[in-house]
């Protein structure tokens, strides 16, 4: 049985299925050619897509930008109450609606366009760049003004309570990057001075457009208190410290938490003679957030890349996905073992969840155009050891771990494979333990354990406890925790 956050998921990612092919496929309707070549400025590339059927029906069709995925999205010209998803569609379409009916006419109408019963309409709507930019920027102009009047970081008590220093709160790293926010007790008269109820701490979300950062949201924090901003766009952007612009970046840090950047920059990264630049996802890691850490990696081409998410399951999936998708400048690999081991660095990989028990690593080796170049002999022979290398290791581990796992395997190996497709997927036990191993073999196997990248571990949960900890701040917070328990018990 799935659990709520994979059937979101799943259900997430059918917002994704073509709305223009699954409704001329199976509604009856065809496209207006004529009104969606005029509303478009490119008509090999459309934005918006007007479709008709013969009861005299128009929808519009577009597609926006929400949780990090470009979902399919229509209305009817005709009628303000027929709107929304692929969902909304079916639902308006059906008498007895629910959720896997609605699954499954999607996966059915999914076979029928792979069996070639449906045939697609050939039209992908695609948001890249300004799209994105022009997509967000109705919501986003009224956050940004927000946004800019809140007053200057001036109030660091809650970050102090944090166990971070005056000296790292009022270095270049926190200037123009994090802000306050006051909250007032009513004023019995207007000639009394306002009282500060309490203050939040602010940090903003930014994104980048390929040419331009922007502002896509911002968190307040306080103690008990993290509250994203209502319209914020925060799956595709991530906080950022400033860094020297003049000076090459030493030290690209990527953290879930700001605070967690900050602890961590404040235990082992000496700022005032290093360029660190700092950043967090806010708890989140989404497609686009590992795009702008891969344009931010190309753009800086940083000496070391930090990866210091959370010591727990969620953490390590995030250092896991960022490893398998992320990409090093040619001249950043050893030039011997990158001509010798090209297949296995480019090989696609995917991590995630298999179910709330199992974690899943999947390598694919493919022949295509990255390797047109290389004659298909060539490409085989390589192909084999390298595919071989992939299982080798984690044999190795698997023997290495045996005892430790309580005499069990810990990774579960499938092998599928052909000269040009093969597949190597492993299933494994859901726990910290397993996913540090996991982030360890992609280490070493697509980076050949490079100095350029780091993966730091904290003790405790993040760096801020670990920060705590030194400082005894997270002692006294426990101790706190066993007299409100106790208290309760009594009660």
């Amino acid at each position: 049985m799935k659990s709520k956050e994979e059937l979101f998921e799943e259900i997430e990612k059918l917002k994704e299925v073509n709305l223009v092919d699954y409704i001329c496929c199976t509604a009856g309707f065809r496209i207006d050619e004529e009104r969606t070549n005029k509303e478009n400025r490119s008509a090999s590339s459309p934005k918006y897509v007007f479709v008709e059927n013969e009861a005299g029906d128009k929808l519009l069709i577009s597609r926006i930008y929400d949780s990090g995925r470009q979902q399919y999205v229509y209305k009817n010209l005709f009628n303000d109450f027929d709107k929304g998803n692929i969902f909304s569609f079916i639902k308006n379409r059906t008498e007895n609606f629910s959720i896997p009916t609605a699954k499954k006419k999607i996966y059915n109408f999914e076979k029928n366009m792979k069996s070639g019963y449906y045939r697609t309409t050939g039209v992908d709507i695609h948001l890249e760049g300004d799209d994105l930019k022009n997509n967000t920027e109705g919501s986003l102009r009224e956050l940004q003004r927000k946004y800019q009047v809140l007053p200057d970081f001036t109030n660091w008590e809650y970050l102090q309570s944090r166990g971070l220093s005056d000296e790292i709160l009022s270095s270049h790293l926190c200037k123009n990057r994090i802000k306050n926010e006051y909250f007032y007790y009513p004023k019995l008269h207007s000639s009394i001075k306002p009282i500060a109820k309490y203050v939040n701490t602010v940090f903003p979300i930014y994104s980048f457009d390929g040419s331009t950062s922007f502002l896509c949201g911002y968190v307040r924090k306080n103690i008990g208190l993290k509250v994203t901003a209502a319209d914020s766009k925060q799956s595709i952007g991530v906080w950022a410290s400033d860094f020297k612009t003049n000076e090459k970046v030493t030290e690209l840090v990527l953290t879930e938490n700001p605070i967690d950047a900050l602890s961590y920059c404040q235990l082992y990264l000496d700022f005032k003679t290093r360029n660190p630049y700092l950043t967090a996802s806010n708890g989140e890691l989404t497609k686009s957030q590992i795009e702008l850490y891969q344009a931010l990696i190309s753009r800086l081409r940083p000496e070391t890349i930090i990866l210091a998410n959370d010591n727990n399951c969620k953490g390590q999936l995030f250092n896991a996905k960022i490893l398998s998708a992320l990409s090093l400048h040619e001249d950043d690999y050893d030039k011997e073992y990158y001509q010798k081991n090209k297949l296995m660095m480019d090989a696609e990989i995917n991590v995630g969840y298999k179910d709330k028990q199992n974690g899943e690593l999947v390598w694919r080796f493919s022949y295509d155009k990255k390797h047109e170049s290389m004659e298909k002999d060539k490409f085989i022979e390589d192909h084999i050891w390298q595919y071989k290398r992939v299982i080798h290791y984690y044999e190795k581990a698997n023997e290495g771990l045996f005892l430790v796992n309580d005499e069990k395997y810990p990774f579960t190996i499938e092998r599928k494979y052909n000269d040009y497709h093969s597949e190597i997927k492993l299933s494994f036990h859901n726990s910290q333990v397993n996913w540090i191993e996991i982030n360890k073999s992609i280490l070493a196997l697509k980076f050949n354990n490079s100095e350029k990248i780091k993966l730091e571990i904290p003790k405790n949960v993040d760096f801020n406890d670990d920060l705590k900890e030194k400082q005894g701040i997270l002692k006294e917070e426990h101790r706190s925790e066993e007299l409100h328990s106790e208290k309760q018990e009594e009660k």
